[in-house]
């Protein structure tokens, strides 16, 4: 019987007939040891091929992973900023209180509306971070004194009209908008006066008689304010909030002894706006005019009320509340 050489170690095959006398299970016992064999690897060398490929598949593995765990992270990364994005429109919604000083300074970089309340006469610088279409919305509060006022810097461009004044009264709240033009760099600008913004007043002299001389337009004084709706009525002239129509009514009676011409206008900004009825007495009475008229202010507009007699000498008015006063009032638009 031949040797069988498995894997170059051999095999004694009388030796095997002495375990199996049968020679088919001889047979059978050399193909069972051959296939487990060729199961094992015939030297160290194979065995390190081995493990060198069973390395290798491994580091592709975890460089597949890593590469996973960069995508992931990316992802991660971008999902964050989108939020932090959505986080920074969030804020635009609401207003950036701005820190009150002589120069009140503004970035639009994450903001586009803000408030502030003043504390004293300030600036409004131009905002930073401007980017063309821009939408910026200002909140511009009086605080508990008011008659506070804000110069505009003059990238804030309010058109024809001009920068506007704000509200005096304490607390008031006016509101400016604009549109950021970046071929003309400047911020297009509209304004509305404080909500609050009714006003009206009705003055007269409290019993206290005025000289009027002859032939020259007077302005009538009145010491006494029977009412003041958002204190807008100072040395006898009247400013009243931008925008809403305005009416405005004064009355005048002279103690007059002679015939004589008397009326009665309306001043605004320091002109004549509108004239009364014109009163010529042709004898010795007690004259009087009326006037009355509608206007819509531009905020910054001011009216008096003028008397104008030709008796030949210095008259007085009646100083009675019921005789000669001044009122105004603003009217639903």
């Amino acid at each position: 019987m031949a040797d069988a050489n498995f894997r170059g170690q051999l095999i004694d095959r009388e030796e095997l007939a002495k375990v199996f006398k049968n020679p088919r299970l001889v047979k059978q016992f050399e193909n069972v040891i051959s296939d487990v064999v060729e199961a094992i690897p015939v030297s160290l060398e194979e065995i390190t091929v081995d493990i060198a490929n069973a390395q290798a598949t491994a580091d592709l593995a975890l460089a597949d992973a890593a590469t996973a765990q960069a995508t992931a992270t990316s992802a991660l990364s971008a999902a964050n900023t989108a939020q932090a994005t959505v986080d920074a429109l969030a804020l635009r919604d609401e207003p950036l209180p701005l820190v009150d000083d002589t120069t009140i300074l503004v970035s639009a970089l994450q903001h586009n509306s803000f408030s502030v309340t003043l504390g004293g006469n300030r600036t409004l610088d131009a905002p930073t971070s401007l980017v063309d279409g821009a939408l910026l919305s200002f909140a511009l509060r009086q605080d508990a004194t008011g008659g506070r006022t804000l110069t505009f810097d003059p990238i804030y461009n309010f058109g024809a009209a001009g920068a506007p004044v704000l509200s005096t009264t304490a607390g008031a709240v006016d509101y400016a908008f604009g549109y950021y033009d970046a071929d003309s760099a400047q911020l297009l600008m509209t304004f509305r006066g404080a909500v609050s913004s009714a006003a009206t007043f009705s003055a007269h002299n409290n019993g206290t008689a005025q000289s009027i001389p002859d032939a020259t337009g007077t302005k009538l004084t009145f010491s006494t304010e029977a009412f003041d709706v958002g204190a807008r009525f100072a040395s006898s002239a009247w400013t009243p909030p931008a925008g809403k129509p305005v009416m405005l009514m004064g009355n005048v009676v002279l103690t007059n002894e002679v015939a004589a011409s008397i009326y009665v206008s309306v001043y605004k900004n320091g002109a004549e706006y509108k004239r009364g009825t014109q009163i010529v007495a042709h004898a010795t009475a007690i004259e009087g005019a009326h006037v009355s008229c509608i206007d819509i202010p531009n905020g910054t507009d001011y009216y008096e009320l003028w008397c104008y007699q030709n008796t030949g000498a210095a008259v007085n008015t009646f100083g009675a509340a019921t005789l000669t006063y001044f009122q105004g009032t603003t009217l639903a638009s």
